[in-house]
């Protein structure tokens, strides 16, 4: 059967882009009707599944953040310095060690906080920031500083996570990046954010019971 070069018109349905074009090549006008048939979608589909990746991203969004709160609760609560103290605190010393590991000012990647006051007994515990950019520096700011009992999942898991997103990094926001390419992504993501969550669900309740066991410790 004689075949007929692809009729652009013809295959710009909404979902035209989502999907590779098996007509490439050329197709017949029957096989180019079945194929607009097969992967046609209604505007009320479209919207009604972006609607459904929106409230999912979103989701995901609530739990990082409820993550990122609930590590920021177990810390020791930070070190009051009052206006114009310039002298030397526990926290102080870290961030100034932290400063020369980092080649920058270690408070815009590191949060550090301290139980007493003592600078020969103090005990100070360091988290990353946000995005976790101090990740890189984490074994030499561990011989600082206690790091957090989550600090080490949450950089292994942006490790992962930036694995993966470094694959679309030149798509995002462009025509390239479709419907099916971003279900493509969220669908390698997915794994890694429950793996995280279920990692952090197991540290934190290690940690419960690490300190229920010191409080009957202390109790007389």
């Amino acid at each position: 059967m004689k075949k007929t070069i692809l009729l652009l018109p013809l295959l710009f349905s909404v979902n035209a882009f989502a999907v590779e074009n098996p007509c490439l090549n050329g197709c017949t006008l029957q096989q180019i009707n079945a194929y607009n048939k097969a992967n046609y979608k209604t505007t009320e589909q479209i919207l009604r599944e972006a609607d459904e990746l929106e409230a999912d991203m979103d989701k995901q969004w609530l739990e990082e953040k409820r993550k990122a709160e609930a590590r920021r609760d177990t810390l020791p609560p930070p070190l009051q310095k009052e206006a114009g103290q310039t002298y030397e605190t526990c926290a102080s010393r870290v961030y100034e060690k932290a400063s020369e590991i980092i080649g920058d000012n270690a408070k815009n990647y590191i949060i550090v906080t301290v139980e007493g006051d003592d600078l020969d007994n103090c005990n100070v515990t360091f988290d990353v920031k946000t995005f976790g950019e101090a990740c890189e520096y984490l074994s030499e700011l561990s011989a600082i500083a206690k790091p957090h009992f989550t600090t080490a999942e949450y950089c292994r898991f942006l490790a992962e996570e930036m694995e993966v997103l470094k694959d679309y990094r030149g798509i995002v926001a462009t025509p390239a990046f479709t419907q099916s390419v971003q279900l493509e992504r969220d669908a390698r993501l997915m794994p890694i954010y429950k793996k995280h969550d279920e990692n952090v669900s197991k540290l934190l309740d290690k940690w419960e019971k690490q300190q229920k066991q010191n409080q009957k410790l202390q109790k007389p």
